[in-house]
């Protein structure tokens, strides 16, 4: 967690601004590379800069198992796809084998910064986002990161190179 940020911020009970969530907070991101973004409040704007993957991670919970259903976990997970299905929302011709890949590579190194791969860098911002704010072990994110591309692979081999693609939208975007 990034106390800095959290301490930045401060208590998110104000009344919002127009256009914003019930936070009274809004975020700007400006260079999603170097973590640089805009917090925009009520009454003032604040600028800065996201810490690294590698210095933001807390205790955790470390649980035996990681579980879509686990209060804890979801917004990890939760996050993570939601990042991937804004990603494809964006860039619509990317398939499961590129999103498994950049899993894959994100669990592996979660410290070296994001490289040219634009998929990657909305991961490892993202994720430097969310972990500013929530306190999980280098362990969760891993876990979490193979889990999801577990899912990915399930549902490639079911349902064709965009079958995981697909399924996040239905879940996160259903029609109706």
């Amino acid at each position: 967690m990034d106390h800095e940020l959290l301490e930045l911020i401060g208590p998110l009970s104000d009344e919002p601004a127009a256009g914003y969530d019930d936070t009274g907070v809004g975020l700007e991101v400006l260079d999603p590379v170097a973590g640089d973004i805009a917090i925009h409040m009520a009454t003032e704007t604040k600028h800065y800069r996201l810490k690294l993957l590698g210095d933001l991670f807390g205790e955790g919970v470390n649980a035996r198992t990681l579980d879509y259903e686990d209060e804890h976990y979801m917004p990890l997970l939760m996050g993570i796809e939601e990042s991937i299905l804004r990603f494809y929302e964006q860039e619509p011709r990317l398939n499961d084998a590129r999103v498994s890949r950049a899993l894959s590579d994100l669990a592996m190194h979660l410290d070296r910064p994001p490289g040219p791969a634009p998929l990657r860098q909305r991961l490892w911002f993202d994720m430097r986002l969310l972990l500013s704010l929530n306190d999980y072990s280098r362990r969760d994110v891993r876990r979490a990161l193979r889990k999801i591309r577990k899912s990915v692979r399930r549902h490639t081999q079911m349902d064709g190179p965009r079958g995981y693609l697909d399924f996040i939208r239905a879940q996160f975007r259903p029609r109706g």
